[in-house]
């Protein structure tokens, strides 16, 4: 008899303890689900309004009734981030700028320093109002000094205020001087342009140099097109200072018209420099590829810290 009281003791216990168990399961689940919950209203809050009613299946039928003639703001933010009272931001400003435009697609190196020093130079677009059109802009800043040699926040440009430089990018060569690459319109129209630093910190960039039409466009699928978006690195090899540029051509090409969509491509091209000046003779091209847009990822590096 005892044995049997015993036996129902146990299994009660353990019924109770399945009960429980679930209970504390469920409890643990529908807290899970609060929390969630508030995360998803945070996701909503900040989401962009759906532009479709709903998901179009394939063979559905365009109702012109359901079409959307307005969108709401693209833009919507996101809220601010404040320092407290009475502390300063981090950093420094190297200038003020109102060219919104950069770089290119595929992004610049912007900021760089030679190898062995901490020197940090800038390159970036420079205009100083709305109506200025865009100029190469350069400052540099010596950390150890804690200088500024071309003024805080105030850098120079390197085209005539009646000129134009777009999408700047930089290389910096183990001496710490700078070369300057992008798109300019001293000849006339926008195209490729480095300038060659003439001495530590300076902001006299004399003449610069271009590679040549008649050269860069031998091997281009449309002949009138320039050379735009360079990207440019510095290597040191024995005594000799090479400058290596990648570019592409400034529009595409249609190579196969197609129904719905066209094939289009413009060309890759790789050039080099010796020198570490703006005299001496572009070498290239060499066209290494073709690609369907401007807009895609072009790197040069030669795997040193400069990269």
């Amino acid at each position: 008899m005892t044995k049997k009281i015993l036996v129902v003791l146990l299994v009660s216990t353990l019924i109770v303890a399945l009960f429980a168990s679930a209970a504390l399961s469920k409890a643990s689940y529908d807290n899970r689900a609060r929390v969630a919950k508030e995360l998803s209203k945070r996701i909503l809050h900040y989401s962009l309004p759906q532009v479709a009613p709903k998901p179009v299946a394939w063979g559905d039928l365009h109702d012109p009734a359901e079409a959307v003639t307005s969108y709401p703001p693209a833009r919507r933010s996101l809220g601010a981030a404040m320092a407290p009272a009475g502390v300063s931001s981090p950093g420094f400003k190297v200038v003020s700028s109102m060219n919104d435009n950069q770089f290119f697609p595929g992004g610049n190196r912007q900021i760089d320093f030679n190898i062995g020093a901490p020197t940090m130079h800038f390159a970036y677009g420079a205009a100083k109002s709305i109506a200025s059109a865009g100029a190469f802009g350069y400052n540099v800043y010596d950390p150890i000094a804690g200088d500024w040699p071309r003024g805080v926040g105030v850098g120079c440009e390197v085209q005539p205020t009646d000129g134009e430089g777009l999408y700047v990018n930089m290389a910096v060569t183990p001496e710490g001087y700078v070369i300057l690459g992008g798109i300019d319109d001293a000849g006339g129209s926008l195209d490729n342009h480095f300038y060659y630093q003439s001495m530590l910190f300076s902001c006299n960039w004399q003449a610069g140099t271009i590679i040549a039409p008649s050269q860069y466009n031998v091997n281009f699928l449309t002949p009138s097109n320039y050379l735009n978006q360079p990207r440019i690195e510095v290597q040191l090899s024995g005594t000799d200072t090479i400058t290596h540029v990648i570019a592409v051509e400034s529009h595409y090409t249609i190579t196969h018209p197609g129904n719905p969509f066209d094939i289009r491509a413009n060309t890759i091209n790789y050039f080099r420099k010796f020198g570490g000046s703006h005299l001496g003779t572009w070498e290239g091209p060499v066209t290494i590829d073709s690609m369907n847009s401007s807009s895609e990822v072009r790197n040069i590096s030669n795997g040193s810290q400069c990269g």
